[in-house]
């Protein structure tokens, strides 16, 4: 198992950032530019047990994955969004977006992923793996919500 986490301060309120992960294609695509499409597959009132269908594009071939929620808290200080999904027979992959109120304009987004391998060569991949893709996510996530917030501050 490899875990790979990344925290960032966000110039922005809570809800700016939790809206980047609503799991809609125009959401998702902002902070996971390579995703082609997301397609709810099951919704469920409380999102735990939720599943969608993404289609990523790497390099040139495209890979489908069945998303499912596994955990998701809502409150006005704290939100988490925690979903799971397998690349068949090489790894099963967590990812956890935790977000914590700071401020009115302040929130600190935590990425987290937790790669477990399905195959012994796995393991040894996994041992190379460093953390730029949380740490690239953390950025887009912070350029995203501060962006949207800019944009709210100058309609005001």
């Amino acid at each position: 198992m490899k875990k790979l986490s990344h925290d960032v301060k966000v110039h922005a309120p809570i809800e700016d950032v939790w809206a980047l992960f609503d799991l809609s294609l125009k959401q998702t695509k902002r902070i996971m530019p390579n995703i082609v499409s997301v397609e709810p597959i099951e919704e469920t009132e409380e999102m735990i047990g939720s599943s969608y269908r993404q289609v990523v594009r790497q390099k040139r071939t495209q890979q489908e994955f069945l998303i499912e929620v596994v955990e998701y808290e809502d409150t006005p200080t704290y939100k988490c969004l925690k979903t799971n999904f397998e690349i068949p027979n090489m790894l099963d992959v967590t990812n956890v977006y935790k977000m914590e109120k700071i401020d009115d304009r302040t929130t600190t987004f935590i990425s987290e992923t937790i790669n477990i391998p399905l195959r012994w060569d796995m393991k040894i991949l996994l041992f190379f793996t460093g953390k730029r893709s949380v740490v690239d996510l953390c950025r887009r996530v912070q350029e995203a919500a501060e962006k949207d917030f800019g944009i709210k501050q100058n309609e005001l």
